[in-house]
């Protein structure tokens, strides 16, 4: 399986998508359904406004990373993918040094 697949990083946008516009995240709706009934712990709260922006900012990089790699693209979707991953890791919290150290240990591994 490739990580270029635009079907399955359309995939992700969808889901992304219905987190932005539903009061829960999809995942959030399993939880509360299947696994907290077998568990019995209290359900999770409603998402945020700023989860739901960063669902929806993450929904239009993925979907616009899927179309790269569609149109054979590939440093364009990389890159889209690596902003969203990025977005996701510090939507809540930035952390510059965080980041820094992140991108400075993942370089090297880039060329391994």
């Amino acid at each position: 399986m490739s990580f270029a697949s635009a079907w399955m990083i359309w995939a992700a946008a969808t889901v992304a998508l219905c987190a932005a516009v539903l009061p829960h995240h999809p995942v959030d709706y399993f939880y509360n359904s299947v696994i907290r009934r077998l568990t019995g712990t209290a359900p999770l709260p409603r998402s945020t406004s700023g989860k739901k922006h960063a669902c929806m900012l993450s929904a239009l990089l993925l979907a616009g990373a899927g179309g790269a790699f569609f149109v054979g693209s590939a440093s364009v979707g990389y890159a889209l993918g690596f902003a969203t991953k990025l977005y996701m890791r510090f939507w809540d919290r930035p952390d510059p040094l965080g980041l820094a150290t992140r991108i400075a240990t993942a370089i090297p591994r880039l060329w391994a």
